[in-house]
């Protein structure tokens, strides 16, 4: 994600309290060349953390995390990836405003169970195999606590396709909303895609498997507000109200 002149992944807290301080981490990209061995990495100890959480893990949260790359991490990135605009994203969600329907609710993330050890390339090496989760479902209920509203999202499976028996490693994943419209040709196009929150807990209820999200106050309001009390010289062009919402209790 991209705020102003600040730049990082969103995440959950949990994840990023499993990171070191200092070494070196992967940074898995899902490109339509899967093929392609990726080699970018992250240097912790250039990198700055904001968590949101409490001591416990659990399914009430909150459990929301922000890390900052270093600029030659955002420099290879922005030269092949696209940075997803707080900024703009916020104002729309800030003013409620949403396009028209139809549109459908997906989660996006690398599934623990679905990754594989591949044959090295090279002698001497390790290569691992990551497959990505799109899984489109519904949102089955909203809730806030302690003022964090959060969500429960049902991931829905077309038959003949197996789910997986965890969705552990999801954690920090997107719950996005895509809406689109048919063309001429009558064939379906994407208007916008939008995110909704973040995944952070899973849990199992009568034989079915559900996601607990952060909503998109969370994220919008409460994380970002943490990222601007952190880095105070954060500067938002074409923004005149970006920072006047910031002290929102």
């Amino acid at each position: 994600m991209s705020l102003g002149s600040i730049d990082g992944i969103l995440t959950a807290a949990h994840v990023l309290k499993k990171l070191p301080d200092k070494g070196k981490i992967g940074l898995i990209r899902f490109s339509n060349q899967p093929t392609v061995v990726q080699r970018q990495m992250i240097d912790t100890a250039l990198a700055e953390k904001v968590i949101i959480s409490t001591d416990t893990f659990g399914p009430t949260g909150p459990d929301l995390g922000f890390l900052r790359l270093p600029p030659s991490n955002v420099g290879n990135l922005r030269a092949t990836n696209t940075f997803l605009n707080m900024v703009n994203r916020r104002r729309a969600v800030r003013r409620s405003k949403q396009p028209p329907p139809p549109y459908f609710d997906a989660v996006c993330g690398v599934v623990d169970e679905w990754t594989n050890n591949l044959l090295p390339r090279l002698p001497s090496t390790r290569l691992k195999g990551f497959q990505l989760l799109f899984g489109g479902g519904k949102v089955i209920a909203k809730y806030e606590v302690k003022g964090f509203d959060l969500c429960t999202f049902e991931v829905s499976f077309e038959e003949g396709l197996t789910p997986p028996s965890s969705y552990e490693g999801l954690s920090g994943g997107g719950l996005w909303r895509v809406y689109f419209e048919a063309d001429r040709n009558g064939q379906n196009i994407v208007r916008e895609k939008r995110l909704l929150g973040i995944a952070f807990y899973q849990y199992t209820s009568d034989g079915k498997q559900f996601i607990i999200c952060h909503g998109p106050r969370s994220v919008y309001e409460r994380l970002i507000k943490k990222v601007v009390e952190k880095w105070p010289e954060l500067t938002i062009d074409g923004d005149d109200d970006a920072l006047a919402w910031a002290t929102i209790r």
